[in-house]
């Protein structure tokens, strides 16, 4: 019976063989002393080197350990399965003695996509299936056997991404242009995935433009949005909250305040919750380039004021 609350991770630079060990150790004390206890390794992204793991252990810090597959179908003729049971045990014997560990899943968003995509079918519908149904869970029980193992991220009974069991990730507010007090509607059992974005601090990507560029309508600060829409969802949040800032300064001030209201709000509704709901991991602790996104703390590790309401 504990709640789980912090953030998901991604790898922290996108060039991985750069990444110091002082940077993982800057972060992840950043999140145990945002009294978070709990980090997700996302499956988009890498198994994380042994220093992620060992500051985890020493810091208190739980981690949902995603399996390396992520938001599409995959292959499952036996060739292909034989070769993730042999990723899947080297990692799973790699990992086994961190106590930080506290649960292994199957995949992110690989169910919920196939079953938004196709109504009628059913998650075992889903090309790669034997994977995460069958070859993944065998390999945790034979080769762990202390700590359950999840399909997916999201999954349950029924649709995928359903609120009333599994686990859930809400992605209508922000991606679906719904404000955040549309958080306060949901009543997910556990939130392994939400988020809202906000621009970093102003220096970081200063250091990768020229004057002429630093306006919040250019198209290299615009380049540095990898969400569809994403600038024109940053002004029509503001415009819900604020006084629209289009300037340099006044833009990143109030897109960060916008941001640290909106996972105030988010966690603090399914806090009330509990154990109603069992715990909230928002989208996302870091960030792997210069750039607007869901992060509370930006690529040059420094904290946006959402970090701060965290």
């Amino acid at each position: 019976p504990v709640f789980c609350k912090g953030a998901d991770w991604i790898p922290s630079d996108s060039f991985i063989p750069r990444i110091e060990d002082t940077t993982y150790t800057r972060l992840l004390t950043m999140a145990r002393d945002a009294s978070m206890n709990m980090i997700r390794v996302w499956g988009g992204g890498i198994y994380e080197q042994e220093i992620f793991y060992e500051l985890c252990d020493r810091l208190g810090l739980m981690v949902w350990q995603d399996f390396m597959f992520a938001c599409g179908e995959y292959p499952d003729h036996p060739a292909f399965l034989e070769a993730v049971r042999e990723e899947a045990e080297f990692v799973v014997r790699r990992l086994r003695n961190h106590p930080c560990i506290v649960l292994w899943c199957g995949n992110n968003e690989c169910e919920w996509l196939f079953c938004t995509e196709n109504p009628d079918k059913t998650p075992d519908d889903m090309r790669g299936t034997p994977i995460f149904r069958d070859v993944l869970a065998r390999v945790v029980r034979e080769q762990d056997g202390t700590r359950p193992y999840w399909r997916s991220t999201p999954f349950g009974e029924g649709f995928p991404n359903a609120q009333d069991n599994g686990n859930h990730h809400q992605w209508d507010v922000w991606s679906a242009w719904k404000d955040f007090l549309h958080y306060r509607e949901n009543r997910a059992r556990f939130v392994s995935e939400f988020g809202f974005q906000g621009p970093p601090d102003p220096r970081t990507l200063e250091r990768v433009t020229l004057p002429e560029d630093r306006s919040p309508h250019s198209a290299v600060v615009q380049h540095h949005n990898k969400q569809g829409e994403g600038m024109e969802r940053l002004f029509r949040f503001q415009a819900a909250h604020y006084p629209v800032a289009a300037d340099w300064a006044g833009f990143f001030h109030t897109g960060q305040l916008v941001q640290a209201d909106a996972l105030k709000c988010a966690v603090e509704h399914w806090r009330r919750r509990k154990f109603r709901t069992g715990g909230a991991l928002f989208w996302q602790l870091n960030d792997c380039w210069p750039v607007m996104s869901w992060s509370v703390i930006d690529a040059d590790l420094r904290p946006k004021a959402s970090y701060y309401a965290a």
